[in-house]
């Protein structure tokens, strides 16, 4: 006999499932099954929070390290419209060596041109 336990707690650090699910049909690599990380809970995790996220969208800070040594992957603006018709604007990445994909929630004061894309 099997006995349900309750969940342990374990964080999850990604956006909606509709969200991951959707990353599949863009070109990222197995999104339900690879790790996700919030960049601005990664690099508060890293001390290195300090005005994240005034650098993060002036497409700073460069020569951060992912997980796995390599540097961050550039993250892309991606919209993503629901069933209910709303939008939510999302910045993606996903490391090419251990497929980690880093996001952040994209500012709605930030919709202007030119701001699609965040080399970290």
């Amino acid at each position: 006999m099997s006995r349900h336990s309750e969940p342990t707690g374990s964080d999850c650090d990604a956006p909606a499932y509709t969200v991951v699910k959707a990353c599949g049909g863009l070109g990222f690599r197995s999104p339900l099954d690879v790790r996700w990380c919030r960049l601005s809970s990664f690099m508060a995790g890293r001390r290195q929070n300090a005005g994240l996220l005034a650098r993060f969208f002036r497409m700073q800070p460069r020569g951060r390290a992912c997980l796995c040594g390599q540097l961050l992957p550039a993250l892309e603006r991606y919209t993503f419209t629901f069933r209910s018709e709303t939008r939510r604007d999302y910045f993606l990445g996903q490391c090419p060596h251990c497929q980690t994909i880093y996001w952040e929630d994209a500012p709605e004061l930030r919709r202007r041109e030119g701001q699609g894309t965040i080399t970290p």
